[in-house]
């Protein structure tokens, strides 16, 4: 699970979204004025969702994106490492050529070309020729750890399914209403959302 300050508001929202089912279903109201303040509450806290689920998966995306430059980038030499990795890229094919650059370059010490065929291996998926790159290179190391629980926590299948950016329930009294839960909240006499209600 990624934590972000969009998940965060998103539990409040759930937490909010409750509280305004529970008094629109005070039975001092007609039954009109219940479904309009139902819809109210789960037409605004679906849309607070909505923007929050995107806001969430912003900073998610670019937090893996940050991670992927530190272990795969060359912020010193960019220019340097493309032209590396077009090379490395034309000439590997194979494993074992994958592992015959690597080893040509930590022989002459060159560091960029060293990188273009971590990049290659990578690629390609050969963990083997990746994992003598990172086993030299204990910052490296480091940062595919941090990239591989980033992916990982995004693999919850709990929080996918049922995590708080997850839409609330519909109120089974709007089951029938479907159709016209936008007309219904705009006919609850309530703030328009972005309240306090969903602050």
């Amino acid at each position: 699970m990624h934590q972000t300050p969009a998940r965060d508001a998103a539990v409040a929202t759930h937490a909010s979204y409750r509280q305004r089912v529970a008094a629109a279903r005070d039975r001092r109201l007609s039954q009109a004025h219940q479904l309009r303040k139902l819809a109210f509450a789960y037409v605004a806290a679906r849309d607070r969702l909505k923007s929050l689920a995107a806001e969430h998966t912003a900073q998610v995306d670019a937090e893996h994106l940050q991670l992927q430059q530190r272990l795969y980038g060359n912020p010193v030499d960019p220019e340097g490492l493309r032209t590396a990795m077009d090379s490395a890229s034309a000439r590997i094919t194979n494993r074992e050529q994958a592992a015959g650059a690597l080893r040509r370059a930590e022989r002459t010490g060159d560091a960029v070309a060293a990188l273009a065929a971590f990049n290659v291996a990578s690629e390609h998926g050969w963990s083997d020729v990746a994992s003598v790159y990172l086993a030299k290179r204990p910052d490296a190391a480091e940062a595919y750890r941090a990239l591989l629980e980033h992916q990982q926590a995004g693999a919850d299948v709990n929080e996918r399914l049922f995590g708080p950016l997850k839409f609330p329930p519909l109120p089974v009294e709007l089951s029938a209403h479907r159709n016209h839960l936008e007309q219904l909240a705009s006919e609850a006499g309530e703030p328009p959302p972005g309240g306090a209600f969903l602050a």
